[in-house]
Formats: C-alpha cells, sequence, structure tokens
C-alpha cells in the first residue's frame, strides 16, 4: 500500500513524500524531539507531502501531553515544552486532508494511553472462571435441548465446544432462561442462589435474565445478596455475556484493536481458544501444570469426560476409545509425556479441541497474565483529528472482482498489507513488479472489506464483482467494495452473494416473497435500515466523545508553560480506565446522563436537534465501557499496544536490625526494618478488622519487592514462607511475629532443610532455643490471620476452620435439629458487610490466577461450608 501511495501522491503532486511514524514507545527524548523537527523543517523547506496515519498524529499528541503530565525536573519540563512545540506547530501551519474521512472519524476509533501500575481485573479468578462455567452452560443448553428458530448449532470438527449463532431476535430467550434455572439451581460455583429463599427464585430469575430491573426487584436482590455473601453483580455479568447482541456475527477488528472491556475480552478469548484450539506446546504446557497442582486426577477426568474426541461407549480400565481408533488413558498415571506416539495420536486429538482443558489452560496461564487493567488513561478520539486549526481540515471519501474466462494468477493484500500476486504453482510476488500488474485480465483479485478503501486497481472492461453481503455491512461500506468497479455501469458489473441470515433480513425489510429473488433496490433497502439501526446506536459514543474532546480542549497544551495549570490539565486528560463491578453493572443511580453534557456545547446541541434526539439514556462516565460492549457493531477500542516499562526487582538485602532481632528476640523500638504485616493494604476491611493485631509484623525487605520501593500491595506480593517469633515482652505484647523474605531466611537459618515438611502454623520448626511447649500466647486467631494473609487454603482441624469462618462473617446456627448458615455479626444477628470479598481479592493475589474453588478456605470464599469440618463442636 505504501508503494502504491507513494507512486500516486508524488507522481500527481510533483513533491518528495515524508512519512512520521509514530508511537509511544518512541522515548520521549531531546534528541527524538530533535529528529522529528528536522523532519518536519526538511519537508517544509522542500515543500513535500507528510503522510501519517490517524493513529501516529494523535499518539505524538498524547506524548506532549504525557510527557507535560510526567515531567518533574527542570530537564524533563523543557522536553516537555519541545514535544508540545512540535504539536503546536503542526496546528498552526500544517493543512490537513482526510483520506477516508468517514472511516477515520468512526466513533469505534480511539487512541488510549494507559497510566499506572496495571493490577489484576476485579474478582480474579472467579470473573473468568464464572464466564467459563456460564458458556459451559450454554453449550450443555445448546447440545441437549430443542433448538428454537433462529438459534444455530454447529459441530466444529476435533473441538468440544459447539459453534453456537444467534441469527434472529429473541432466539436467545429460552437460552437465557434455561441458564438461569441452571444458576439458581446451584450450577454456577461462584454464586450461591440456591440458599435464595422459595419466595425469591422468581426475582432471582428476572435478576438473572433481564437487563432493565425495577427498583424494588433490585433492593429486594441487593438486600438477600448482601445476607449470603454473594456478589450481586454476577447476575448482570451473565446477561451480559448472554445477550444476544454479543452472539450475534461481527465483524472482525483491526489488527491494532484490543476491547477495553475486561468481560468481552474474556468471552472472546474463550471462544477464540475453543474454536481455534490449543498448540502442542500450550497442551504440553497444561498437562505439566496440571502434574504440579493438588488434585490433578479429579481435574484430568474432567478433561476425559468432557473431550468430544471419546467415545462414550466401551470403556477399559485404562483407556477409552477415540473415534479413530486410538486410545486415551482415563487416568492420568497412563499420560507419558514423553512418548511422542502416544502425545501426538492419543492426546492431541483427545484434548486440544476439549474445552475442559483450554478452559483449565486459560484460567492457569493466559488470564493470570492478561486479565489486567490500569488505573488511568488519556483518550483521543476523531475529535482530535478534526479539530478546529489555522488552516480548514478537508475530509473526502468514495461515497471483489471475479473473471469468468482462464485465470493464470490471483491478486491479494498479504499479511502486512502488501498487494501480492500469487501464481498457480503457489509463487508470490509483489504486485508492484509482477507483469501480471499489466495483465489483469487473468488475475483473480480478492479484496477483504479491509482494503476496499483506498485501493484502486485497473480492471478491464467485462470485468464484474462478486460483493458478499454480511450482517454489518452499512450504506458506505457497500458503496465502498461497490466502488472498486471504477465504470460500473460502463463495462463494470456487480452481482451480490447473501447469507441466509442477510438474505432473511432483506426479505423481511423488503416484504420478499420467497419464490422470489432480491433485486438491488431492496439490497440498498436493507443496506440504509443497517445503517440507520447502527447511528442510533453509535450516537450514545459520538455524545460521549465530544464531550470528553471539549473538556481535554479546555485544557490546552499549546500554550506557554507559564499559562499551564498542571492540575486543570490532569484533572481533565486523565479518566478512569478500571471500572469496577459496580460501576460496570450495579444499578443506575440518578446523576448526569450524557445527553446533559452534550447539550451544553452548542454545536453539539444543533446536530442532536438536527437528528431529533431527545435523550440518551445513559451515565455520563459509563459510555466508554457501554462503547467496548457493542460487540456486534465494531466498536472497538484502537490502543496503543506499548504499555508502561516493566518494573525492577528490588534488591536484597539483610539488616543489622533484623539480625539483631534474631540473636534478642528484642525489635528496636526506633528501627524503621519493621512495619505491620497489612500496612501496604489500603485502609479497608484486611488492614482494620482482619489482620489488626499488633503481634503481626513484617520486615521491610519481605514488603518490598520491586523497583522504585513502594508501600503498596500489587502482584508483586511475596509469599509468607518464613516467620520469626518472640515470646520476650515489649511494647504491651508479649508475643511477636515477623514474616521475612527467604533472602534473610537463608542466610539466618541452617542450610540443611527438607521442602517436605508438615504444616508450620504452629511456628515451631525452628526455635532458639527448641521449644519444651507451644507457643503460650499463639492463638488460632493469630494463626488464621497469618494464614489468610500468605494464601493458606487448608485449615488444621476444626477448631481453625471455625476461627476462619468467624473471621469471615460466617456463622452456623442449629436450630429444630437442623444446621443453618447466617453471615454478617454473630452477636446482633445483622447483616453487616463480610470478610468476602477481600478475602477473596488477598488469595487471588496470592494465588497467581490458579484455581482454589475445590479447597476448604476456597469454598468457604463462596459461601459453601463444609458441615464435616466443622467437627462435633456445633
Amino acid at each position: 500500500m505504501f508503494h502504491l501511495l507513494r507512486q500516486r501522491l508524488s507522481g500527481i503532486s510533483n513533491r518528495r513524500v515524508y512519512t512520521l511514524p509514530f508511537s509511544r514507545h518512541i522515548k520521549g527524548t531531546s534528541a527524538n524531539v530533535e529528529i522529528i523537527n528536522k523532519l518536519i523543517k526538511q519537508c517544509t523547506n522542500e515543500r513535500g507531502v507528510l503522510v501519517v496515519l490517524p493513529e501516529h498524529i494523535l499518539s505524538l499528541k498524547l506524548k506532549a501531553v504525557e510527557a507535560t503530565l510526567s515531567a518533574d525536573t527542570r530537564e524533563q519540563k523543557e522536553v516537555a515544552r519541545r514535544w508540545r512545540g512540535v504539536f503546536t506547530w503542526l496546528n498552526g501551519h500544517a493543512r490537513d486532508i482526510l483520506d477516508e474521512s468517514d472511516e477515520l472519524l468512526h466513533v469505534r476509533h480511539q487512541l488510549i494511553y494507559t497510566i499506572g501500575q496495571q493490577a489484576p481485573i476485579e474478582d480474579h479468578p472467579n470473573r473468568w472462571l464464572a464466564i467459563q462455567q456460564i458458556l459451559s452452560l450454554m453449550l450443555n443448553y445448546a447440545s441437549h435441548s430443542p433448538l428454537p428458530d433462529g438459534l444455530e448449532v454447529h459441530k466444529v470438527a476435533g473441538r468440544s465446544f459447539h459453534s453456537i449463532r444467534i441469527t434472529k431476535h429473541g432466539a436467545a430467550k429460552p437460552l437465557m432462561h434455561s441458564i438461569a434455572e441452571s444458576i439458581l439451581q446451584g450450577n454456577l460455583d461462584q454464586f450461591a442462589f440456591e440458599r435464595l429463599p422459595s419466595d425469591a427464585f422468581a426475582i432471582a430469575h428476572r435478576f438473572l435474565t433481564l437487563e432493565n430491573l425495577s427498583n424494588e426487584d433490585f433492593e429486594y436482590m441487593r438486600r438477600y445478596c448482601a445476607n449470603l455473601g454473594l456478589d450481586h453483580d454476577g447476575g448482570s455479568i451473565m446477561d451480559f455475556i448472554l445477550r444476544e447482541h454479543y452472539l450475534l456475527s461481527h465483524t472482525a477488528p483491526s489488527q491494532r484493536a484490543e476491547y477495553g472491556h475486561p468481560d468481552v475480552t474474556l468471552v472472546l478469548t474463550c471462544l477464540s481458544y475453543y474454536y481455534g484450539g490449543l498448540s502442542r506446546e500450550q497442551v504440553k504446557q497444561s498437562f505439566e501444570i496440571l502434574l504440579a497442582t493438588e488434585d490433578p486426577a479429579i481435574e484430568y477426568s474432567k478433561w476425559v469426560h468432557c473431550s468430544d474426541e471419546v467415545t462414550r461407549g466401551e470403556i477399559t480400565p485404562s483407556s477409552q476409545s477415540l473415534n479413530h481408533g486410538v486410545t486415551v488413558p482415563t487416568e492420568l498415571r497412563g499420560i507419558n509425556l514423553k512418548d511422542h506416539t502416544q502425545f501426538n495420536n492419543s492426546i492431541m486429538p483427545a484434548f486440544a479441541g476439549n474445552h475442559a482443558t483450554i478452559n483449565f489452560f486459560l484460567a492457569q496461564v493466559v488470564f493470570p497474565k492478561e486479565a489486567k487493567s490500569f488505573p488511568y488513561k488519556l483518550s483521543t478520539s476523531g475529535w482530535d483529528l478534526a479539530e478546529v486549526k489555522t488552516h480548514p481540515t478537508t475530509g473526502f471519501s468514495d461515497s471483489l472482482p471475479d473473471h469468468a474466462g482462464d485465470v493464470s494468477a490471483a491478486v491479494f493484500f498479504d499479511d502486512t498489507d502488501e498487494l501480492t500476486v500469487m501464481l498457480r504453482d503457489g509463487f508470490t510476488e509483489p504486485f508492484v513488479s509482477s507483469p501480471f500488474r499489466e495483465q489483469m485480465h487473468q488475475c483473480l483479485v480478492y479484496l477483504d472489506d479491509a482494503h476496499t478503501r483506498g485501493t484502486d486497481l485497473k480492471f478491464p472492461k467485462g470485468t464484474q464483482a462478486a460483493v458478499t453481503l454480511g450482517p454489518d455491512v452499512t450504506k458506505d461500506r457497500l458503496v465502498q467494495g461497490c466502488m472498486r468497479m471504477r465504470q460500473l455501469g460502463h463495462g463494470h458489473s456487480v452481482m451480490f452473494f447473501a447469507s441466509g441470515e442477510v438474505d432473511a433480513q432483506i426479505r423481511a425489510i423488503s416484504d420478499v416473497p420467497m419464490d422470489s429473488t432480491p433485486g438491488i433496490l431492496q439490497v440498498l433497502d436493507w443496506a440504509i435500515h443497517v445503517t440507520l439501526q447502527q447511528i442510533e446506536q453509535q450516537i450514545p459514543h459520538w455524545a460521549q466523545q465530544g464531550t470528553d474532546y471539549h473538556t481535554r480542549n479546555s485544557a490546552r497544551i499549546d500554550v506557554e508553560d507559564n499559562c499551564i495549570d498542571l492540575d486543570d490539565l490532569t484533572e481533565k486528560w486523565r479518566q478512569v480506565e478500571s471500572r469496577t463491578l459496580e460501576d460496570m453493572y450495579g444499578y443506575p443511580s440518578t446523576g448526569l446522563t450524557v445527553l446533559d453534557g452534550a447539550r451544553d456545547i452548542a454545536e453539539m446541541r444543533e446536530r442532536l436537534d438536527q437528528l431529533g434526539v431527545s435523550s440518551i439514556p445513559h451515565k455520563a462516565g459509563q459510555m466508554d465501557e457501554e462503547q467496548e460492549r457493542e460487540v456486534t457493531h465494531e466498536l472497538e477500542l484502537e490502543r496503543d499496544i506499548e504499555r508502561p516499562a516493566q518494573v525492577k526487582p528490588a534488591h536484597p538485602e539483610l539488616h543489622e536490625d533484623v539480625v539483631k532481632f534474631m540473636e534478642t528476640g528484642v525489635m528496636p523500638s526506633d528501627s524503621q526494618q519493621f512495619i505491620q504485616l497489612a500496612y501496604p493494604m489500603d485502609d479497608g476491611p484486611i488492614r482494620e478488622h482482619m489482620i489488626s493485631s499488633p503481634c503481626i509484623w513484617a520486615t521491610w525487605d519481605f514488603c518490598r519487592t520491586v523497583q522504585p520501593e513502594q508501600l503498596k500491595i500489587s502482584d508483586y506480593l511475596r509469599p509468607v514462607h518464613w516467620i520469626m517469633s518472640s515470646t520476650i515482652w515489649q511494647s504491651n505484647r508479649d508475643l511477636t511475629l515477623v514474616a521475612m523474605s527467604s533472602y534473610e531466611a537463608n542466610l539466618l537459618l541452617p542450610p540443611q532443610v527438607s521442602e517436605f515438611l508438615p504444616s508450620f502454623s504452629d511456628l515451631s520448626f525452628f526455635s532458639i532455643p527448641p521449644l519444651t511447649q507451644p507457643l503460650p500466647d499463639l492463638t488460632y486467631r493469630l494463626r488464621v490471620q497469618l494464614n489468610l494473609w500468605a494464601g493458606q487454603l487448608y485449615t488444621d482441624g476444626p477448631a481453625e476452620y471455625r476461627e476462619t469462618m468467624a473471621m469471615l462473617g460466617i456463622h452456623v446456627e442449629s436450630s429444630d435439629g437442623h444446621r443453618h448458615i447466617i453471615f454478617g455479626d454473630e452477636n446482633d444477628g445483622s447483616a453487616t458487610v463480610t470478610m468476602l470479598d477481600p478475602a477473596k481479592d488477598l488469595v487471588a493475589l496470592r494465588r497467581k490466577g490458579m484455581g482454589y474453588k475445590g479447597t476448604p478456605i476456597g469454598e468457604l470464599l463462596n459461601c459453601k461450608v463444609r458441615m464435616d469440618y466443622l467437627g462435633e463442636g456445633l
């Protein structure tokens, strides 16, 4: 494409063509600013043409803002001033000409710089485990129930998860209701809805399946969810996954795009792996991780049971017969990863497309690393491209060929977006240097949707194009495809091909009977109908981007240093990127809507009046999430893929104060090397209530894990493996427990230590001098606090189990010969906020995304009590 652009532009204008590729990875140094200034100056002196992609010019603007906001030293402020100077000069001297302006200014295109330290998404790993289970419930319904009209299920060869498509509005309702009933029966581990009283089931069903609830229903469910320790946003998430908009066909996003909404990302990632399967390396990695888990045999049995490749018929004790004659062991001990024959002929066919295996791989490998978000962002959109500048901005836009004869070659765009020619023998060559460039009558040309714009090939008379109609083809996109035939009606022609789904839509809109063939007018009616639908859906996003732009633009960056208000610049440019579940799915509260902000801007108010828009039912500040949710209509965010630099590990250190405590058992009163264990937590339930004992401390080396040093909980959380204890009285306590790093332990403890040891929770493993009896003041409460902070998943007996329940706000009452579970304050019976959510977050950080739902602590965190663990004390 660049060769074609350079040839056309330089030839038509007789000017040299300059390019300015720019992205976030270019460091904001003084040298780089100088290079860009020289290029612009040279282009100006030679009266050249500067060709840039929209994301390049938007990235340059964001770089100027980012440099300004992050400048601390005088030198950094000077560099920031020069970056602003580049942007200011272009605004004042360049004349912008936007090719394909309708596409460039579309609301789906944004460029975003993420800011801050990346953190796991809220409620991980339950967030993706719930989605995986809901998708499994969906598959179960689609595989075993009569299908309503408009719901298509197709088996994918070698895959256990079928292709599920919803092609008609309303077809998703039976699917949603079936899954909701299954969830209410207790088939979703993360939500214990089965504990609801019988009179609440109808409300809970509406809670799970309806997007909009009445105030009464919402408050009713909020109250019961609080009583049961449930996440009251769970139903909305399920509705979000299942709403038919997200199962309809949608066009693929660009290679640079990503979905900013975390649940869209999780759902589409799961579906992508279900249909694409695992590679050899990924299957092998899955087995290696499986063997390191607590209960590998149980997990493996799920894989064998789930595999659609495994025949459900005759089963021998050691193996199960596959459809193609090979066998797979039904027990994990029969798997030998070093046996290449078994791996190729048995393991790969059985598990590469097995969605249970894929779920395990995603939950253990992919999501813990990738399912994260940044706290803030800087964003730009098409509003920034079309902003008022010194010189006017001009935009223009043009508002698959097939040959019936012998074909000697095919012309297409390769993976690098270069026009390529493939001969019949498979040999490929660049189109620009191919002899077929002048022999188009011998070529078959394929243009996908992305390349119908800006592609101008000379086709001979008599060429006919086959134009395919997808479910989201708007009028503009249809015209773009058809107008590749430049002589349309004068030697060129087109014919349309539509899927059964689109054919049904065209017939329904234009009332075409089944015994007739829709014509060009009916196709145009359908395209205009789709266009109007998309405009209506995109108005809220246009309004939100417009108000965001005007807010940003009020804090100008193209002014002198002494006129810049950094606080104002930060407030108006920096937006919240990571949103809570309550923000995304909670019941909407009263507040400003998007329309309120848009109508305060004269030019936007005028356009809204022209369109007849009187209401937009969205709160201001939530449209970014709404936009990303409209997957069907390409409303993805174009994001800069460069992330903040990786953090560096902190250098370990054994301080003399720690050595002194080890030798004497006394913590120096003026030492800065000891801090409260939960101090890195933000003020909240864990720090205030769960781990609040004055006896529990940590060394500074234990708390600091990365550079720059910061006392804040994050992904870089050190495991609690080694604890020093002292029973010497000091500071109103007669027991002091200090967590230390492995580095400190290696220097302080003897080198000969076995890994395979029983529980250390009684802190008697290594004592100076040796203990003659257990530590007198090491209560179960202290042990539980340490265990929860360390991410322990098991307890030592009923007493510790009951103490863990009490700390989490879970209690068991016995009445009428039955045991009842209550949540909140045991003394007055009130349903106070429990410790479940913060404890989940803490354990999830410790587990690094690995599952733990089948363990005693995991079940407690999901509101499920093992009665046999309570012992005879209750």
